[in-house]
């Protein structure tokens, strides 16, 4: 009666592991995509703590922006595009509103 080899098994994985952190590390350092790709991750995440957002939330604002893109772009005459850009031109308008104050 033979028993499995657990033990075995376990050192066998680990060795697959350390081989895999070894190359990983190695391309860490040579690759330039992978630098762009941790800039990125650094600044996506300091945009998100910046303006309060989980990741969920930025991704479902990103989806309704494609959403009304794709919208837009199949019905550039369309409500809706008549419905974003009256938003738009009320948000441009309260913008260039300047505030009354006291002159000094």
């Amino acid at each position: 009666m033979t028993r499995p080899h657990s033990l075995l098994k376990y050192k066998k994985a680990q060795f697959v592991l350390s081989r895999v952190l070894t190359e990983l590390t190695k391309n860490e350092c040579s690759d330039p995509n992978y630098q762009l790709d941790l800039e990125f991750d650094r600044e996506i995440n300091a945009l998100l703590e910046r303006y309060g957002y989980d990741s969920l939330q930025a991704i479902a604002l990103i989806k309704r922006h494609e959403a009304l893109e794709d919208s837009l772009r199949m019905s550039p005459d369309g409500a809706l595009a008549q419905m974003y850009f009256e938003i738009l031109r009320n948000k441009k308008s309260k913008t260039e509103q300047k505030p009354k104050g006291l002159v000094t």
